[in-house]
């Protein structure tokens, strides 16, 4: 079952087989992977090279095409034995055991760089670069760039051998597995999000195999002579002249149409990745022609997959998906094609994603009882996929309930199986991932721990013993559990769950592993995070320099596929740098994210946040700098394009759209232009508020970020009565959303008080605000009572909260300490003697409650800054 992410990829060379014939030399041919592997193991034994790299070295030599004389091999070979001898004898020399260890297990595996990178030298590797061209590369400086890793040669070698398929495909087939390693499917998994795929090296293998043989046998059984021609080449792997072969059969025709169908298929498995663009072009056309010519079921389903895994065009897919389903009258291609359906509309339409696998279970449902394997695998995929789609919309407690429901019928049909291959065990583990992330989104914390403990059970082995195939599953599990304790105020433990997936996907980091980039960038990215939450600057510093240090060589060799990362990261550096009010460091980095994402405008779908937070840093630095003019037009730039894109993806796009009100709203607050800047902020709120009352937990918090900037242009304009109108109207809807989503009212009402205090906390910055001058006495005090009010309902909902859940009694002691901080000063305003003695009681009686809520918390950074707050105001209380 294919991915629901859009896969492009890598460069695929086709390599004749036949032995190229050195003229004059008589030494041996060795013929076939297998007979070269036995070959390269008699050399490496006498050579003292460990014979387990024997697989490895007889991929080098077919992939770089070596002549297959023994006296080509043997020549090559020395240059390889040599460069690892005398890297040997540099290890041999190292004084620090644990460096030495470190070398020796990577020398074992051929890696030559990472050798010379623990050891701390620089060693010659022209002879190398001369012999093994397509293996050692080079971007100019002195170190190569070694294309494939010890494990994907060796693991793709030993297939060669197992299915006894031409030795020339061994290139193919270790592209193929860097085309799924692509960064277009990697920018869109992001780690906690792994559901039931099994995109491992044996997956991705299995698949290309499966699809090399397909084709093979729709050659060898036609009885077409052109067919037959292009089959004989085939078979040895010379896939280019099969093509030459097809292009030979008539044109216009039926016959035609079938054969633009395999030639399209022929080119998928030799995609030409320096030419990407050329390629998918030339495949799309193929398959067009054919759909064209002999429309049936079969060619439209493909032509869709293309269209959906290669291709990324999912509202075109979607087309020729219905048109497939339409023809079809099989009963499993059905379901197939629904789940397929399913996974292209989850693009753009989450409702009709769940309808059309909806579907599909019924026709499952209607087999019953399924006593075939695959189909018991497939019902479990479409409960899965129905599981991650019910937990991926608007936030409702009924749909993860839903959700939740749909998970542990999955992992009840896989548990059907009469017994449990290590792939189906993979994919059990990651539907329990799957699974507690349901938990953990209705903070059911216990049962969450208890599946991703369940998928650890399998994974953290599994990893040990295959660490190339299960090591990113394993890395998710760690990523969802650090998050759980991230979630539960618990950072220290999140930075623990990180810092041990790091320590698995960073060292292996390569030009032709590209996931563990990825991988390590977003795990880094959650250290940041969690480093903010505890104010270690320095740490969040040093953990996005060295994502900095990560990207570098990728954006160097490949920018268009690796700027989206540096862009990210760019946006996380210039709000730390705006933070600490580093203007100048700011504008360089939110200047450049800015650039990449107004040129790059469908990069927004593959992380919203950081897109919202980047065009946002780019309106307050522009703001900050006297740049108004520039701000507007900016933000009417975004409006219009937002606006166009919407209407072709609404579910990408339709959020950003309030967004770019609330900034013009501050652009025009800025310039004090009242109308205009009340009437963005309210066309902000006109869009937020009826989702917000509707869905509840989604649109809480960004109703209230945009409800309290509203709140607060008012206050700067002195309308007080149309403050206390914004402030009224989101302390009703409170109310509203309670009702309808349980969530908030079981889990978010501590959420609630820090909103509501937050009028508290506005109102007395404004007052305290250099911009809003001297204010009458009358003023003054209405607005204290406005503060106090405010801090008063806040604590109700705090009070609920704590009852509830005891992680937020920091949250609601912080909130007190303000009210309390607001009777101390309130107290020093005050005309009377009476008045300053009610304000220190009441100061006092706040206090008390504080100190009664830290008592039983065990003390930490956060309850000592809280208590030496208190200490400063406490004066007269007992």
């Amino acid at each position: 079952m294919k991915t629901l992410l859009a896969v492009l990829s890598l460069i695929i060379i086709t390599i004749n087989i036949t032995a190229q014939t050195t003229y004059g030399d008589k030494s041996p041919v060795i013929i076939g992977a297998k007979g070269k592997v036995n070959y390269v193991k008699e050399r490496s034994i006498q050579r003292k090279v460990p014979p387990e790299l024997s697989h490895y070295l007889a991929g080098l030599l077919i992939s770089n095409n070596i002549n297959a004389h023994t006296s080509s091999l043997n020549a090559a070979l020395d240059v390889w034995f040599k460069k690892y001898n005398e890297l040997k004898t540099a290890i041999d020399k190292v004084q620090d055991a644990n460096l030495k260890n470190q070398a020796k297990l990577r020398l074992a595996e051929g890696n030559f760089t990472e050798v010379e990178s623990i050891i701390k030298t620089k060693t010659n590797y022209s002879s190398l670069l001369h012999t093994f061209p397509k293996t050692y590369q080079t971007s100019g400086s002195e170190s190569p760039i070694i294309v494939g890793d010890y494990g994907s040669v060796t693991y793709v070698v030993k297939e060669i051998i197992t299915y006894k398929l031409p030795e020339g495909l061994t290139v193919n087939l270790l592209n193929e597995l860097k085309s799924k390693d692509n960064l277009v499917k990697t920018q869109r998994t992001q780690l906690g999000n792994l559901q039931s795929t099994i995109e491992n090296r044996e997956s991705v293998i299995k698949d290309y195999i499966s699809r090399y043989n397909l084709v093979k046998e729709k050659l060898k059984n036609s009885p077409s002579q052109i067919y037959q021609r292009a089959y004989a080449a085939f078979s040895k792997g010379n896939l280019t002249q099969a093509l030459k072969e097809l292009d030979l059969s008539a044109q216009h025709d039926k016959s035609y149409g079938e054969s633009s169908i395999l030639k399209a298929k022929i080119l998928l498995l030799q995609l030409n990745y320096n030419a990407l663009d050329s390629s998918l072009r030339e495949i799309d056309k193929s398959y067009n022609i054919g759909v064209q010519l002999n429309p049936n079921g079969d060619n439209t389903f493909e032509y869709g997959k293309f269209l959906s895994d290669y291709a990324g065009n999912y509202p075109a897919a979607i087309v020729f998906f219905e048109k497939s389903y339409e023809l079809t009258t099989d009963q499993r291609r059905k379901v197939e094609i629904l789940n397929y359906l399913g996974i292209a509309y989850s693009t753009v339409d989450r409702i009709k994603a769940n309808d059309f696998h909806e579907k599909a279970l019924v026709i499952l449902e209607g087999m019953e009882p399924i006593q075939d394997k695959s189909l018991i695998v497939t019902k479990s995929l479409i409960l899965s996929n129905l599981a991650a789609g019910y937990a991926s919309g608007y936030f409702d407690i009924a749909m993860i309930n839903k959700s939740i429901a749909f998970s542990k019928r999955a992992i009840e049909e896989l548990d059907k199986l009469p017994t449990l291959s290590e792939e189906d065990q993979y994919r059990k583990a990651l539907y329990y991932n799957q699974h507690g992330k349901e938990y953990a989104m209705i903070a059911d914390t216990n049962h969450a721990i208890a599946c991703y403990n369940n998928a650890l059970s399998f994974l953290e082995d599994a990893a040990q013993r295959k660490p190339y195939v299960f090591t990113i599953g394993l890395t998710s599990v760690y990523y969802n559990m650090a998050a759980l304790y991230s979630t539960t105020g618990q950072p220290l433990k999140a930075i623990e769950w990180l810092s041990k997936a790091i320590t698995l996907t960073e060292p292996k980091i390569t030009p032709g592993s590209r996931i563990y980039l990825v991988a390590t960038v977003q795990l880094y990215s959650a250290l940041v995070s969690n480093y903010a939450s505890l104010n270690m600057l320095s740490n969040v510093m040093a953990s996005l320099n060295t994502i900095n240090a990560l990207l570098a060589p990728f954006v160097a060799s490949d920018p268009k596929t690796f700027l989206i990362q540096r862009a990210a990261l760019y946006t996380d550096l210039g709000n730390i740098y705006l933070n600490t009010n580093n203007i100048d460091s700011a504008q360089k980095y939110i200047s450049g994210a800015y650039d990449y994402y107004s040129n790059n405008f469908s990069a927004a779908q593959f992380n919203k946040q950081k897109f919202a937070l980047c065009i946002n840093l780019m309106n307050e630095i522009q703001l900050r700098t006297g740049q108004t003019a520039n701000a507007a037009l900016y933000n009417r730039n975004l409006l219009t394009k937002l606006t166009n894109s919407a209407v072709i993806n609404k579910f990408v796009y339709d959020d950003f759209i309030p967004q770019i009100y609330a900034q013009l709203a501050k652009v025009y607050a800025t310039t004090n232009q009242k109308d205009s800047a009340l009437f963005y902020i309210d066309a902000a709120l006109n869009l937020v508020e009826p989702k917000a009352k509707q869905y509840g937990t989604t649109y809480l918090y960004t109703y209230f970020t945009y409800a309290i900037q509203g709140y607060g242009m008012s206050l700067k304009f002195k309308d007080y009565q149309n403050a206390r109108t914004r402030a009224q109207s989101f302390r009703d809807n409170c109310t509203t959303i309670l009702n309808v989503d349980p969530f908030v009212k079981a889990n978010m009402q501590a959420v609630i008080g820090e909103c509501i205090s937050g009028f508290s906390v506005v109102t007395f910055q404004y007052t305290q605000d250099p911009a809003t001058g001297i204010l009458p006495a009358t003023d003054l005090n209405n607005l204290y009572l406005f503060a106090e009010e405010y801090f008063n309902e806040g604590e109700k909902y705090y009070i609920v909260a704590v009852q509830r859940n005891k992680n937020e009694t920091l949250k609601y002691a912080q909130a007190l300490y303000y009210a309390a901080f607001l009777q101390y000063y309130w107290a020093t305003k005050s005309n009377t003697a009476a008045q300053q003695q009610s304000h220190a009681d009441k100061k006092c009686a706040i206090i008390k409650k504080v100190d009664a809520l830290l008592k039983p918390v065990p003390v930490n950074q956060f309850v000592t800054a809280l208590n030496n707050q208190l200490a400063f105001i406490n004066t007269g209380c007992n």
